[in-house]
Parts: C-alpha cells; sequence; structure tokens
C-alpha cells in the first residue's frame, strides 16, 4: 500500500495505525473481490480530510464511518453491487463502524448531481487508496460551485433520522449513540447556515470560525457557536465528552434536541413557506426538494413506485421525500404526539416504527 494519513484530527499515534490498519484491509478486500472491474478506490469524509475522531477508551478503533467511492470500469455497476454489501459487513465487522462501499461508474463523473457530498470531494475532500492520482479531475469541472440549497434541508433531514432513531430506541437508545446524533445534528445546522450564506467551506476548524461570524449578535442562533465547538469536541474525544457529562445525557440530549428542532423548522420556514409544527411538516403533500436534480426523471419516478410496492404503500413520493417528512415529525414532536407521527409518515404505529424507519433510512439517505 502506498496511501498514507494523517486521518485523525488529533494525530495520536495509535490512532492513526488502527486507521491506517482498517483502511488497507478494506482496500485488499475490496481489491480480491472485484479485481479489473475497479478502477479506483476513493476514501471520502474527515477521514481522506485528516480530521476523524477515534475512540480511545479500551480497544483503539475509529469513531466516524469510513466512506469510500468504489469508481467501476462501463458495465460493471450492476454486477459489484451485490457483492460491496456483502463485502461492507465483512469490513465493517473488522473495523468496528459502518464501513459504506458506493459503487459510482467511472464514465459518470462529468456529469454527477451536483451535491453536498460531491461539491466535498471537489473541494479536496477525498483521498486516493488505489487507482490513477488524477482519477477525480473530472469531477471539479462540475461541482466548483457551493451546492444548491437543499442540500442544506437533505443534510438536516438526515441528521433529524438519526435523533428519530435515537428516540425511538432499540439499539440507537443508547447514551453515547443520543449524544453522537444530536451534536451531528447542531453541526448540520450550522453548516445549513453556510450553504444558505454561499460560506459553506470543508475544513471543520475553518467552518467553525465562519459560523461564530455569522452567527455574531442574532437573538435566534446566539448560543449555536458554542454548541457547534461542543459538537466539534465530541468528534474528538467522545469518551472525553461522555466522562465530563455523566452516565445519563438524557436532560442535556433533550435541551440540545429542543433547539435543533426549533433552527430546522426555522430553515424549512425560511426554504418552503409557513411550517407551524413537526407533524405540519411530515403531512406535507408538496415537493420538499423541488429543484433536486436527483429527484427528478423517469429513474426517480421508477424509485418512488418501486418503493411503494415494496411498503405497499400508496404513495408516489420519492423515499428521501418520505423521509424527510417521517425523520422531522418523530424526532421533534412532543411525546403525546409520537405514536400520531409514526402512523402519519411510516404508516405504522409506535410499537412497529423503528424498523420501518430503518429501512426508509437506508433507501433515502
Amino acid at each position: 500500500m502506498t496511501f498514507t494519513g494523517p486521518w485523525t484530527e488529533d494525530r495520536a499515534a495509535a490512532a492513526e495505525a488502527r486507521v491506517q490498519s482498517d483502511l488497507e484491509f478494506v482496500c485488499d478486500v475490496v481489491r480480491s473481490a472485484l479485481g479489473p472491474r475497479m478502477v479506483a478506490l476513493v476514501l471520502v469524509g474527515s477521514y481522506a480530510r485528516g480530521e476523524g475522531g477515534a475512540s480511545m477508551c479500551g480497544e483503539v478503533r475509529a469513531f466516524n464511518d469510513y466512506d469510500l467511492v468504489v469508481l467501476v470500469r462501463a458495465g460493471s455497476l450492476a454486477s459489484v453491487r451485490g457483492s460491496l454489501e456483502a463485502l461492507s459487513s465483512v469490513c465493517e465487522a473488522r473495523c468496528g463502524v459502518s464501513v459504506d462501499l458506493w459503487p459510482v461508474a467511472l464514465e459518470t463523473l462529468a456529469r454527477l448531481p451536483r451535491t453536498l457530498f460531491w461539491f466535498d470531494v471537489a473541494q479536496g475532500g477525498a483521498k486516493v487508496l488505489f487507482g490513477p492520482s488524477d482519477v477525480l479531475a473530472a469531477v471539479g469541472t462540475r461541482h466548483g460551485e457551493c451546492p444548491p440549497i437543499e442540500e442544506a434541508a437533505r443534510l438536516l433531514a438526515n441528521r433529524a433520522a438519526g435523533i428519530a432513531l435515537s428516540r425511538l430506541g432499540g439499539r440507537w437508545g443508547a447514551s453515547a449513540i443520543r449524544a453522537r446524533h444530536a451534536h451531528k445534528a447542531v453541526l448540520a445546522v450550522g453548516d445549513a447556515l453556510l450553504l444558505g450564506s454561499r460560506k459553506y467551506r470543508i475544513g471543520l476548524a475553518e467552518r467553525s470560525a465562519l459560523v461564530r461570524t455569522l452567527c455574531f449578535g442574532t437573538e435566534a442562533y446566539g448560543d449555536l457557536p458554542d454548541m457547534y465547538d461542543d459538537a466539534l469536541a465530541f468528534r474528538r474525544g467522545p469518551e472525553r465528552w461522555l466522562e465530563s457529562h455523566g452516565p445519563d445525557v438524557s436532560e442535556w440530549n433533550d435541551r440540545v434536541v429542543a433547539r435543533v428542532s426549533e433552527w430546522h423548522l426555522r430553515f424549512e420556514r425560511w426554504r418552503l413557506g409557513p411550517i407551524d409544527s413537526p407533524l405540519e411538516y411530515g403531512a406535507r403533500t408538496s415537493g420538499i426538494y423541488r429543484d433536486s436534480e436527483e429527484l427528478r426523471g423517469p429513474r426517480a419516478a421508477l424509485s418512488a413506485v418501486l418503493w411503494g410496492l415494496r411498503e405497499r404503500r400508496a404513495s408516489s413520493a420519492h423515499p428521501r421525500e418520505l423521509l424527510a417528512r417521517a425523520a422531522v415529525a418523530i424526532a421533534y414532536t412532543d411525546r403525546p404526539s409520537l405514536d400520531r407521527a409514526c402512523l402519519r409518515t411510516l404508516g405504522v404505529g409506535l410499537r412497529d416504527a423503528l424498523p420501518a424507519l430503518e429501512r426508509l433510512v437506508q433507501r433515502g439517505g
């Protein structure tokens, strides 16, 4: 292997070695399985930028997920999808965190939709682990400008989905997981403001400074900069953060989620018009992502139809739209209305909501 870090923000030797070992394992596994069908393997996200977190309590391991793009040759996309799903499970068992292997056809790089994900890649938030070093050159020609505002809404909805899963319990209800999803939602609020003002940058430290400048002197967002920095501290050392807050984060979590709810709905009112409550947002029939390139055209329509048939639901909405409505309603509505929120957005009551939401997150996240 020729690729090297740094991978983590703190640069601790043990964490750097663990991430390096994980990525070498993933690269070996994927190369062995796909052979000549794979052109390149590209790491994206916080570890690619050298800003990843690490869990240093007991066994040293990565804290953030590993996100990787698998670039394949023309005609190989369909044949590798199933293989990559199986390989993700193998890699996750070894690494101890989620490993997302996303197949992309090489010839599509120059016409990919303008998303926050590809904007980050174009701005340097990617590292080639295997393949030609210039394989991503075509991405920058289309993704050099800040992505559309709907990408901020998508980011907020995905983070609301994490809070919703934590609220429904099961394996998502542990204190560390609840704290993680709440912190990620706070970061999403700050990033959404930066996207809305066309000031978004990929570096965490630069974003933190910009959020503080943007929110200075504002009544609505006055406490966001400190909460944003607290979320960054959690990413760097979750164990230290949890130790300082005690074993039960319920009170902290409720307070943070309440603020995120206010900010999230305030953003969506600015973008979509009047929204009085999370339940009203969940009941929307007009498009939440009206201008999304990915949600237009026959393929998106087919995806919506197939999802409706699979879930036995009479809905023509894309799974990503359905996820946004369900996530906001379940994450932020009051406890007495939670069962109604599940019924309205997932078609099942509170008892059966968790697996239904997990499936929707898998399809629409």
